[in-house]
């Protein structure tokens, strides 16, 4: 999703290099290193996130995933973009609100299809299998 909004010049980078860019200076963010950086360190980053959803889930229960969902995709464009950029965590800058509303979309698409994944898959029951 974030390809498409690079590609017609809405955003300057996708996830991907936003997240090379805690490691690596803004000029490397293309370079092979970075991208392969970036997307291992953005995979482990999802699977944290995917993880504290689980828990959530697990004390409030299956019901309403899509809300659920919608409202994590919000929490977490708050909280990691709202941190990355107080603490400047990362060498890239959202310099503008559309590319900051923008990221806004991909973050609510992996809240609410985390949220459907783990009410349709997931063992929330403790000591069932």
């Amino acid at each position: 999703m974030m390809s498409i909004f690079k590609y017609l010049g809405l955003v300057k980078y996708n996830f991907t290099q936003m997240t090379a860019g805690i490691f690596v200076r803004e000029s490397a963010l293309s370079s092979p290193f970075a991208l392969a950086v970036g997307l291992v360190s953005d995979f482990a980053v999802a699977s944290l996130l995917g993880i504290i959803l689980v828990y959530i889930m697990r004390m409030t229960g299956k019901d309403y995933p899509i809300s659920k969902g919608f409202l994590y995709g919000v929490m977490i464009h708050i909280v990691v973009y709202g941190l990355a950029k107080t603490l400047n965590i990362t060498s890239v800058e959202l310099l503008n609100p559309v590319s900051n509303f923008i990221v806004l979309f991909p973050n609510i698409t992996f809240g609410i299809f985390s949220a459907l994944f783990i009410e349709r898959y997931g063992i929330l029951e403790v000591g069932t299998t």
